[in-house]
């Protein structure tokens, strides 16, 4: 019996000492929590410790906060982090906007969440160390975009769409891409909807379409 209790005890110790190493391998790092990664999935999970970075205000909390993890993240130089700062009953958030040459690059933002004491209790980094995309080569001319989008897309060009064009370059990447595209979002509407439409700005290749500005 007792041997039995024994091998029981060992078994079960052997099964936890399995299941804390996967949790502690698939944890991430330094309490930097990514926004594809939910902290619940059944069961509430403890949260890793933050290292408080300190500070007197949310933007400088969160300013401490990326320049301890600049290294790591692997924050390039030609980059930008642009804060925005929302307060809230509760705490505050810090989002940063990734720029490169004044120009936004998409999906690329971290955000810095603090409860009413200045505590970071969440990050969510989107960040890529992507390479320095062209911004001054060929581009199209947003009127050749236009005709090419009317002819292939059956769309037709809001009547401000080529000056809000002239205007509203981003820096597109997908997943797969290590260096961002230059682009255009231009205004159109097919039937009574209306899109916010990115072309790549050096062949007016379409590149997708939204009903929203904010996925832009």
């Amino acid at each position: 019996m007792k041997k039995w209790l024994l091998f029981l005890a060992i078994a079960i110790a052997a099964s936890l000492f399995l299941y804390f190493q996967m949790m502690a391998k698939n944890s991430p790092a330094m309490g930097v929590f990514s926004s594809k990664a939910p902290l619940l999935s059944g069961l509430p999970a403890a949260r890793p410790v933050i290292r408080q970075p300190g500070g007197r205000t949310p933007r400088e909390v969160a300013q401490n906060f990326i320049d301890a993890h600049r290294e790591e993240w692997k924050i390039q130089p030609h980059h930008e982090l642009v804060p925005e700062i929302s307060r809230f009953p509760l705490g505050s958030r810090v989002h940063y906007q990734v720029l490169q040459d004044g120009i936004p690059v998409v999906g690329m933002g971290i955000d810095v969440r603090m409860d009413s004491s200045l505590q970071v209790v969440e990050v969510q980094n989107e960040y890529r160390p992507l390479e320095k995309a062209d911004v001054k080569g060929s581009q199209l001319p947003v009127g050749e975009i236009l005709k090419e989008a009317s002819q292939h897309y059956a769309y037709q060009p809001d009547t401000n769409a080529e000056s809000a064009a002239s205007s509203n370059q981003i820096l597109f990447v997908s997943e797969a891409m290590t260096t961002p595209e230059l682009a255009v979002v231009i205004p159109l509407v097919k039937g009574t909807q209306s899109y916010q439409v990115v072309f790549r700005a050096s062949d007016g290749q379409f590149l997708g379409r939204s009903k929203s500005r904010s996925e832009f």
